[in-house]
């Protein structure tokens, strides 16, 4: 086991968490909403934690990722980013308690769609925003965002695709690893940008269109309403919503199999 090398990939998931951030903070801004400072101190925390980790562990990167601790690395990265999700949460005073924050955090990265929140309609829309992309993240992996825009992870990628994927058999995937994350992440991006649009033709604002898409995408059912999807009593938004979540699905599937059909061992 070498926990360095471990360290060193779960601070580069974290670093990309804080960027992650600058999402919900722009729609604070945007709104002249109450939770600017909370999500700007949570994206700071992030991103110094993450970076120190990271420029701490860089000695490590020279070593090959192995199958134990490629499965530690996924496990502790949605564990920890987990619990730097919280902070949004709890610096705004949108949930006063750690455990129900972080419960809610995970449900997002799960997109299990639990939640503790009894009137979501009273949430800052910063902090909304940021519950539902912890959902959208969840949908794909941070892992596998990683994989997708850096490319330094070596050999150790197959082992970390494959802990985050188990789906597909490692030694069928594309020639490069990193081409099939970026492959799955524009495809995922796409279909989350189309139904977006759709939602907005079906009479949603840009902001709940936004933040049904990409809990849609992830079919984890966070909203921006009390009631849901039902709060817009429009039958062709449910249809959309549906439609979507079974497309996706369908064609997350029908990838992993041509994966597994047409492709070949090769390096990162």
């Amino acid at each position: 086991m070498n926990p360095g090398l471990i360290l060193y990939i779960i601070g580069i998931a974290i670093l990309f968490e804080s960027l992650f951030m600058l999402f919900p903070l722009l729609v604070s801004l945007i709104h002249g909403e109450s939770d600017v400072i909370p999500l700007a101190v949570s994206f700071i925390i992030t991103f110094l934690s993450g970076s120190s980790v990271y420029l701490l562990t860089k000695r490590y990167s020279k070593y090959e990722l192995r199958h134990r601790e490629a499965f530690f690395t996924v496990t502790f990265s949605w564990v920890i980013a987990t619990l730097f999700a919280t902070l949004p949460f709890l610096l705004s005073g949108s949930i006063n308690s750690f455990t129900d924050a972080y419960f809610e955090a995970m449900a997002g990265f799960t997109t299990t769609g639990s939640s503790i929140i009894m009137d979501i309609e009273i949430i800052p829309k910063g902090v909304l925003f940021w519950r539902s992309l912890t959902q959208w993240m969840g949908g794909m992996g941070i892992i596998l965002f990683a994989l997708a825009v850096l490319p330094v992870l070596g050999t150790g990628g197959m082992q970390l695709f494959k802990a985050e994927v188990p789906e597909i058999s490692v030694d069928k995937l594309r020639p490069r690893i990193i081409d099939t994350a970026k492959a799955l992440w524009f495809i995922y991006t796409g279909l989350t940008v189309l139904c977006t649009a759709v939602y907005m033709a079906g009479g949603m604002s840009i902001y709940d269109a936004i933040n049904h898409a990409f809990t849609t995408m992830a079919t984890g059912g966070f909203s921006t309403k009390n009631a849901s999807i039902a709060h817009f009593k429009n039958s062709t938004l449910e249809f959309t919503s549906s439609i979507f979540m079974f497309h996706w699905h369908g064609c997350n599937r029908s990838r992993y199999n041509n994966i597994d059909n047409n492709s070949h061992i090769g390096n990162v």
